[in-house]
């Protein structure tokens, strides 16, 4: 406790010599100083760090379709993979936008293949759809979902 500490307070006599000019005293007070405040940047940064990465698991856990995991959600069978010209894409689509995304999302690039479109979940907010593109047109129809609001989800299926 503090109380205690200021009543038991010693010089440290052999750290702190009494022989030693007030200049290199206070020198060497600055330079521990500054050392101990070193230390607790870092320790508070590592903390902020730790506390951030908590967060952005949370929200990958709980969060919805836009930001948590989809592993237990995806059926792999819905992916298309190790195909040479073909691609699936999930994207998830805000609720208010899902007439507009059935509409829309085959004209959004050339080469999406027709009524490909399937819907996998839906929650509160956003609605997950599965796509499928040729890989040449892949990267545009990705973009053109950003600019619609609609967010692709990165997924790869591995075993």
């Amino acid at each position: 406790p503090v109380d205690q500490y200021l009543q038991a307070y010693q010089w440290n006599k052999v750290k702190y010599r009494a022989d030693k000019p007030i200049v290199d005293l206070i020198d060497a007070l600055q330079k521990e100083l500054a050392s101990i405040d070193n230390d607790v940047k870092a320790k508070f940064n590592q903390y902020n760090q730790v506390k951030t990465n908590y967060a952005a698991s949370q929200r990958k856990q709980t969060g919805n379709l836009s930001t948590r995991s989809l592993l237990p959600i995806v059926d792999p069978k819905l992916i298309i993979q190790d195909s040479e010209y073909l691609e699936t894409h999930l994207i998830a689509v805000p609720n208010p936008l899902t007439k507009d995304y059935l509409k829309t999302y085959e004209a959004l690039s050339p080469m999406v293949v027709p009524r490909s479109s399937i819907k996998i979940t839906a929650d509160g907010e956003f609605t997950l759809y599965a796509v499928t593109t040729f890989k040449k047109h892949s990267a545009e129809f990705v973009h053109k979902c950003r600019e619609k609001r609609w967010t692709p989800r990165d997924f790869k299926y591995k075993e």
